[in-house]
């Protein structure tokens, strides 16, 4: 039997030894596999543990083997019959490859699973491996971690799938520079783990990959199949941001017609949880005016007590405070002008005290916090229900849905595999409900921003709860590596104010404002930035407006309403496009030197290149555009303004040159 290749034309891809009774890869993205059983505990494809002991290697039989062009199938059963692995790998027309897991237990008794993972053994040819921390305010945080000592082992924590780590790494060849991008796609609790084994001189690199084995206990019914998380592969080659657009591409061909929301305004910046009408209605004019299509409101609107941390799970209108029972009225003067209406939500947990803990005590997890017991079918209706019913009630178009619990250990031993799967079956229900409504993800400052709960089970993610603009740069430029960044959402909140202070430069001949963006959650930090800057580092995605709209300046408003103007105006095309990052991915509060992301329209509509001067005295800089046909010829526009016509071979060697003669400050280029 011939060995059998998954790849796409142009990419490296896994090369399977023909065997027909083991599925062996035999090189994988150019790296050579272990092919043979060097030691016990790192042979076969996959490992499995159970209170009947371990299984590995000889100790499962392939019994069938299924090859198409794309993709194979193979099943494994352990010597004793007592369960069965079906492995599926299945590459793209972009070179991804996917690979997925089923185990069946085919015993008449229940069983105890410890742990279940696919696994790839590699000859350690010497490997550096590339990883994200992600804490809140500090997403996708990345850094390579040598491979030359002892275990890595990367996982998330507390139920939710990007606390902690990103379900993301990369494995670099040191020697040669070939590389692989892992991707997990969540469901429950992950593992990235990769490990050293030794035969005497010989070393092996074992990667195991998918439901987290930490404390793994989980019942498996008789007869029952459990699926697996989705590892999903892209070779490239140098730098780990080459690792983007192949998997970017591919994210668009899997989930087809998705759309960026159109721009919002949304009340936490204003005043917090301190709900006043009348301000309000000030604030929908200004966002209206300034180009917002849907206001949302904030936490503070619901429960019977003065403090919205403890009200939440009771989604009753709160009679005393914020709208006084007549939220409705508001939602109606919204709409009125035009605006779509919105309202946060939290719906997966529920404070102590609340109504619906007192009638449902049996609703609710055995947790370290009041969660509920989504895998109940009943707690799943009803939650559905309250959602529905604010959304009839109050005429919603927009949901913004947070989860601030954190969860710390899943007592019922599935790492949260159960609860995942459960969460999904709420938000698809939900969603059928209510089919005209946005749900935006919050997740507690993106702690849930994996690519499938981005593009699939939510309308997106906003990328964190910071309002900094550079920051959100940052983190955006990181998420790239992993996700569609335009599908990461931003706020923009200013605030302008006298600057009585005389500057160097203008030495008091004249009088001037600053304007302070927030750089965090709460306004406890402040950056000054114009709001050309400003707005530029918001575009480059979904993003919306907050705070206080009443005090800016006429030519701010003029900058921010331009701004919405090319948002709504390239939503299509950003909805469509790869992030092909053309600087180096750098850290949260990095503010030196100049970066620069190129969007490319996948459906040839040309390329939006952002390009941004910091802190750094060069007052030029040349960007160097990527994926350009050599035999076409392109218009180059900056900000507008016509910078001549290229052929792609010209622009490919010698680049764009941008010029900024101040620090912080922003271009865009157009490459139609």
């Amino acid at each position: 039997m011939q060995n059998i290749r998954l790849h796409a034309p142009g990419a490296r891809g896994i090369v399977f030894s023909g065997r027909s009774d083991a599925l062996c890869p035999e090189r994988f993205f150019g790296f050579p596999c272990v092919t043979g059983t060097p030691v016990p505990d790192c042979s076969g494809s996959f490992y499995l543990s159970t209170e009947r002991g371990r299984y590995e290697g000889a100790r499962f039989r392939q019994t069938q083997l299924d090859v198409s062009p794309d993709s194979l199938r193979a099943v494994l059963e352990t010597a004793d019959g007592a369960y069965r692995v079906e492995t599926r790998w299945q590459c793209s027309p972009t070179g991804v490859i996917s690979r997925t897991d089923t185990l069946t237990n085919c015993t008449d008794a229940p069983s105890t699973v410890h742990a279940c993972l696919p696994r790839l053994t590699l000859q350690d040819t010497g490997f550096a491996l590339y990883a994200q921390a992600s804490n809140w305010s500090m997403e996708n945080q990345g850094a390579w971690l040598p491979l030359g000592v002892g275990d890595v082992v990367l996982s998330n924590a507390n139920g939710r799938s990007t606390e902690n780590a990103a379900p993301f790494a990369c494995l670099r060849q040191t020697a040669t520079g070939l590389g692989c991008a892992i991707h997990i796609r969540p469901v429950g609790d992950w593992i990235i783990r990769v490990r050293r084994a030794v035969e005497g001189r010989a070393t092996y690199l074992v990667l195991e990959t998918g439901l987290s084995d930490r404390d793994l206990h989980m019942a498996v019914a008789p007869g029952e199949t459990l699926e697996l998380p989705e590892v999903l592969f892209v070779g490239f080659e140098g730098a780990v941001e080459r690792c983007a657009g192949r998997f970017q591409r591919y994210l668009l061909e899997r989930y087809p017609g998705r759309m960026l929301p159109e721009m919002v305004y949304n009340t936490w910046f204003f005043n917090f949880d301190v709900l006043e009408p009348e301000r309000l209605r000030e604030q929908v004019l200004r966002a209206k005016a300034l180009g917002c299509r849907t206001f949302v409101v904030d936490a503070g609107w619901f429960g019977r007590g003065a403090d919205w941390e403890h009200q939440v799970g009771c989604w009753e209108e709160c009679a005393v405070r914020a709208f006084g029972g007549r939220m409705k009225d508001f939602a109606d003067f919204v709409r009125a002008q035009g605006l779509g209406f919105g309202l946060w939500m939290e719906p997966e947990r529920a404070c102590a005290g609340t109504p619906v803990c007192r009638a449902h005590p049996d609703w609710f997890l055995d947790e370290d916090t009041v969660v509920y017991d989504l895998c109940n079918p009943a707690v799943r209706a009803y939650l559905c229900g309250e959602l529905t019913r604010l959304v009839r009630t109050y005429g919603l178009c927009w949901m913004k849905l947070d989860f601030n619990s954190t969860m710390y250990r899943d007592r019922t031993g599935s790492n949260y595999y159960r609860y995942f799967r459960a969460e999904e079956q709420l938000m698809q229900m939900i969603r059928a409900e209510n089919p005209a409504c946005t749900f935006e993800g919050c997740a507690s400052g993106g702690m849930r921003a994996d690519f499938h709960n981005a593009m699939h089970i939510y309308h997106g993610f906003f990328a964190s709860d910071t309002a900094h603009p550079i920051e959100c740069l940052r983190i955006r430029q990181g998420a790239g590596l992993r996700m569609l960044p335009a599908y990461t959402g931003a706020w923009l909140v200013m605030h302008e104010t006298p600057f009585p202070v005389n500057e160097y430069f203008t030495r008091g001949a004249e009088t001037r404002t600053k304007l302070l963006a927030a750089a965090d959650p709460w306004w406890d930090r402040a950056v000054d930035l114009t709001a050309d800057l400003a707005v530029k580092l918001n575009l480059m995605g979904e993003w919306g407006l907050s705070g206080d709209l009443s005090g800016w300046s006429e030519a701010t408003v003029q900058t921010v309403a331009r701004g919405a103007a090319f948002y709504e105006a390239h939503r299509a095309f950003l909805s469509r496009s790869v992030c092909h990052l053309l600087t180096a991915v750098q850290r949260v509060h990095d503010v030196t030197g100049w970066t620069a992301v190129q969007y490319e329209n996948i459906d040839g509509a040309g390329s939006l290149v952002f390009v941004f001067r910091m802190a750094c005295d060069a007052q030029d800089f040349t960007v160097f555009p990527q994926n350009l046909d050599p035999a076409r010829t392109y218009h180059i526009l900056c900000d507008g303004a016509e910078l001549g016509v290229f052929s792609g071979a010209e622009l490919l060697a010698e680049g764009i040159p941008v010029h900024c003669s101040k620090r912080f400050a922003g271009k865009i280029l157009s490459i139609l």
